[in-house]
């Protein structure tokens, strides 16, 4: 059941640039995250790009989800324009991922409201837990608080080191009074 969460919750996206990832990589069937240099991987980091960028995405943040750096993602927006342009099919997977992605984002935000509820109900949970145990803890608190003048006498009255001469007096004492 764990493992199952953690699966589903790995394919939500967290953000709009997750689900755009999500969204070019599933309908292409690739990762665009890496180093290959092969032309349909960079043409799919080149549409992911583009289509981060056409929702305000900084160059810094659209690399960093796919590891690269801003400059990588500036050449791939000098690219862009040419391969519409002269490429048909890229063109054409362009327009089909933007469309894609601009029917998914307002389930994103339901996406997301479901996450933040689950958080919410979790925080609760954890609430309570929370509580149950400080209870615990101060009911077990209650039992000492009435020792607590006893515990300070003897911290106060013994020397360092005497601890256990202390411990041997203080059970040959109760010792005493319990065979009264």
């Amino acid at each position: 059941m764990e493992s199952e969460q953690k699966y589903l919750e790995e394919r939500i996206p967290k953000t709009e640039l997750d689900a755009i990832k999500i969204i070019v990589e599933g309908e292409l069937d690739i990762s665009i995250f890496g180093d290959s240099r092969k032309r349909p991987l960079v043409d799919a980091r080149i549409i992911y790009a583009k289509i981060a960028r056409e929702y305000n995405h900084s160059y810094k943040s659209i690399g960093e989800n796919i590891g690269k750096d801003h400059a990588t993602i500036i050449h791939y927006m000098k690219n862009f324009d040419w391969l519409f342009s002269s490429n048909t099919e890229f063109r054409e997977t362009y327009i089909y991922l933007k469309e894609k992605f601009r029917e998914m984002k307002p389930k994103l935000k339901d996406i997301q409201e479901i996450k933040i509820i689950n958080n919410s109900m979790m925080l609760h949970k954890q609430i309570e837990s929370l509580s149950l145990e400080n209870e615990k803890y101060l009911s077990e608190k209650l039992k000492y608080d009435r020792l607590q003048r006893i515990l300070w006498v003897i911290n106060d009255r013994t020397p360092i080191g005497q601890e256990e001469y202390v411990e041997s007096k203080l059970h040959n004492f109760f010792n005493s009074l319990v065979m009264r």
